[in-house]
């Protein structure tokens, strides 16, 4: 398929650089003394995120238990001196956990302290503190989400990042968003993530109308090219047609699926999932599920 153009203002790759950073790591807690930085992509690493910047300790510091954990969290760690972002969360009438994005921000500022302490000791911190706010089982509740949110953390992306090429940012984003709803569930993945999400979809949706558009085959002159180049293009030509007109009838089938009458949301999804598995491969399917995303989300309507 042929390349989406690059992007050549360095400006604009700093700001991409950042709104990704923003919506493929965890996010940043609130300014305060002794702040570490998280760089990079987190879900990457085999640890639950990646801890660096100048206040980095040559060692973790070892717990022999909570209370001299939170001992050292308020009077030495890298966030001494402040209140910590978000909350525990709250539960409902009927005893379930909430979801809430400002669970995320907590989780997220407590994975700072990796490189300063072990995750065990975080861990075992975050189950202490939620079963005093919550209870016994809200706390355990909320230690499983976290257990969670730790295994996205370690899952890395099939598509790689591409900082040159916008087109592939919402080909990842795709990703990453399926992989947040396996691993947290809908509820959970939708409060985590939905407004970080939101902001980076119309952030990059901006930027792709303002950015060159990629030339079509035919707007190149075959008489400027070798015999291989002509060859190529003629393949590069072919590929495209097949690709649009693939495009063109993943839209027509999910257009004729979204009006068939007796058809549940989970059925009208399960076929047309089943059309695109059956049209596109592997790779082409993110790009499909990226491309038609607004049309694709109206499957949860009501009909």
């Amino acid at each position: 398929m042929i390349r989406a153009s690059r992007i050549a203002l360095a400006g604009v790759l700093a700001g991409a650089a950042a709104v990704v950073a923003l919506c493929m790591c965890p996010a940043p807690p609130s300014q305060g003394p002794g702040r570490l930085a998280i760089e990079g992509a987190a879900h990457a690493l085999p640890g639950a995120a990646v801890v660096v910047g100048p206040s980095r300790q040559p060692s973790v510091t070892s717990f022999p238990g909570t209370v001299q954990f939170e001992a050292w969290l308020k009077t030495t760690s890298s966030l001494r001196g402040i209140d910590l972002d978000g909350d525990w969360g709250h539960l409902d009438g009927a005893g379930k956990l909430i979801p809430s994005r400002s669970i995320r921000l907590r989780f997220d500022q407590l994975l700072t302290l990796q490189g300063e302490a072990s995750l065990e000791a975080i861990s075992s911190y975050v189950d202490a503190s939620s079963r005093r706010a919550l209870g016994d089982d809200g706390g355990h509740q909320l230690l499983d989400v976290w257990n969670r949110y730790l295994t996205l953390l370690r899952k890395s992306n099939a598509t790689g990042l591409d900082l040159t090429d916008a087109r592939n940012w919402s080909i990842v984003l795709s990703e990453r968003h399926e992989a947040r709803r396996a691993a947290l569930g809908v509820n959970w993945a939708t409060a985590f993530f939905e407004q970080d999400e939101a902001e980076f979809d119309a952030w990059n949706r901006q930027l792709l109308s303002q950015s060159p558009q990629p030339s079509h085959p035919s707007e190149i002159d075959p008489s400027t090219l070798t015999t291989e180049g002509r060859d190529r293009l003629q393949q590069e030509q072919a590929a495209w047609k097949d690709w649009e007109s693939r495009l063109a009838q993943a839209r027509t089938q999910w257009n004729s699926i979204r009006v068939q009458p007796g058809l549940s949301q989970e059925a009208r999804r399960a076929e047309i999932e089943a059309w695109i598995g059956a049209h596109f491969d592997a790779a082409e399917q993110h790009r499909v599920h990226a491309l038609l995303g607004p049309d694709l989300q109206r499957v949860d309507a009501p009909h």
